[in-house]
């Protein structure tokens, strides 16, 4: 399906994306999948991440690393203005102000949206109205 989508989009918005990337992350680190302008390696990563989570016995959903991995993906050379973001994750933020104000200035200046898709409305019991994902996401227009 993904692999559909992603040619549908190149053949039909050559422009609309231009560049691609996959981050992983928990509490404790971040990981690149892939960044590339190759929409298939796109949808290799997202293969590549899927069998990576499949392997996976344990889930972290407190103080996850959203921030700085957030930062440093609106950092990317790749990431261009207006660019689009998706968050996908099932836990909340650890807090970290410095990041936090990065991406903040980073949204004005070059008017990145970001969207955040937290897959239950309870993830490990927190509220997902007090990490600052919606008030992050508002701010961004996503």
């Amino acid at each position: 399906m993904a692999a559909r989508v992603v040619n549908d989009i190149n053949y039909q918005h050559p422009q609309w994306i231009t560049h691609y990337q996959i981050v992983t992350f928990n509490d404790q680190t971040q990981t690149t999948v892939m960044d590339s302008n190759n929409a298939t390696e796109f949808v290799d990563g997202f293969y590549k991440m899927y069998q990576s989570n499949l392997q996976k016995s344990t889930v972290n959903c407190k103080n996850l690393t959203v921030f700085p991995t957030l930062y440093s993906a609106l950092q990317n050379p790749g990431f261009s203005w207006g660019g689009i973001v998706y968050v996908f994750l099932y836990g909340s933020p650890a807090q970290d102000l410095a990041s936090w104000s990065g991406i903040v200035k980073h949204v004005e200046m070059n008017k990145a949206q970001i969207n955040f898709v937290q897959t239950a409305l309870n993830p490990c019991g927190a509220d997902i109205t007090e990490d600052g994902l919606m008030a992050l996401a508002q701010f961004s227009g996503g």
